[in-house]
Formats: structure tokens, sequence, C-alpha cells
């Protein structure tokens, strides 16, 4: 999986767009946080779509989650 690939997982993941993931990047993280994380990108890793890894997806100017 791509760098690229795994800011993008983190910023579904915390709710936030890359470039305000990338500017939080030396904020503390918490520890469900970074189990979200971890398995998000193990799930895009087997193969699984991003929107099910993430558990949200964007349409448009919409943020549909499950």
């Amino acid at each position: 999986m791509s760098d690229r690939s795994r800011s993008n997982v983190w910023a579904a993941v915390s709710g936030t767009t890359a470039g305000e993931a990338w500017l939080r990047r030396d904020e503390p993280k918490s520890p469900e946080l970074l189990a979200r994380y971890q398995d998000a990108v193990a799930q895009v890793e087997r193969g699984v779509p991003f929107a099910y890894a993430v558990g949200r997806v964007g349409f448009r100017t919409l943020d549909l989650s499950n």
C-alpha cells in the first residue's frame, strides 16, 4: 500500500481531510483511533473496497457513513 493510500485511510478514519491529517501528524493519537486505522489498512490490503474498510465514502459534497 502506498504512503498516499495510507494517508487517505488515516484521513477517512480520523474524520479529517488528507491535508488536515498531515498538519496534525504530530498530535497524540488515541489507542482506539490507531486500532481502527490499523484494521482499515489491513482490510484494504486484503482487497476490501476503501469505503467498506473505512466506513465512509464521499459523494460529491456529501460524506456518507455506515
